[in-house]
């Protein structure tokens, strides 16, 4: 059966697999770097990863990459698209490790057509607070992307973190902030030097001068 998960919170496990059966769910194990959906695809499944993680990417003009947002077990992917059946997808996914993943169709569940089955209403109520929870994630990273400098697009994703190891390490970061590697390493170097913050790896603390 399916890891203890948010998708399934609250869901006792003998009614996972008639939910199983309603989402017309499939699980799928895939390799490193290998894509779940490319950009352009119709009508995709939404998934959950159930081990590994996964990443949403865009690719520009210049054939560089952006990266939308890192995906890590219990967490969804691409469930607004799914529900809103799109032509094409404007983004790719693809696994940063061997990664096994949950697709299933979220119409489905949401469907009137069939007699509920138990434990459905409280998949509903769960998509529905992880479809919030992806909301909030793209307006923090909006929030970044609207402020003009490196610097400001720093001190806003890293207010937005924990104190401690952040998800990302130094590419990954540049492409999520939309920026390029050197120029987010020379600022991350010259923060450094002004006590802006304090860093080893992906291990960032903020300083008082913040």
């Amino acid at each position: 059966m399916v890891p203890v998960l948010s998708l399934f919170s609250g869901i006792p496990a003998e009614h996972h697999p008639a939910l199983w059966a309603r989402m017309e769910a499939v699980r799928r194990r895939y390799e490193r770097h290998a894509y779940i959906f490319l950009a352009g695809s119709a009508n995709p499944k939404c998934g959950v990863v159930l081990s590994g993680s996964a990443e949403l990417i865009k690719d520009a003009a210049d054939g560089s990459q952006a990266l939308v947002e890192q995906v890590f077990p219990g967490e969804i992917f691409g469930l607004a698209f799914a529900l809103r059946q799109v032509a094409a997808v404007p983004f790719s996914c693809r696994c940063r490790e061997a990664t096994e993943i949950l697709l299933f169709n979220p119409r489905a569940v949401a469907s009137l057509e069939q007699p509920p089955c138990p434990g459905q209403q409280r998949l509903l109520d769960n998509l529905l607070l992880l479809l919030t929870d992806k909301t909030l994630q793209m307006q923090r990273k909006v929030d970044c992307l609207s402020c003009r400098t490196i610097r400001e697009r720093l001190l806003t994703y890293l207010k937005g973190c924990r104190e401690g190891e952040i998800a990302f390490n130094r590419s990954e970061l540049a492409r999520y902030l939309c920026v390029d590697r050197c120029a987010l390493s020379r600022e991350l170097a010259r923060m450094r030097r002004e006590g802006l913050i304090v860093f080893d790896g992906r291990r960032f603390t903020t300083g008082e001068g913040v």
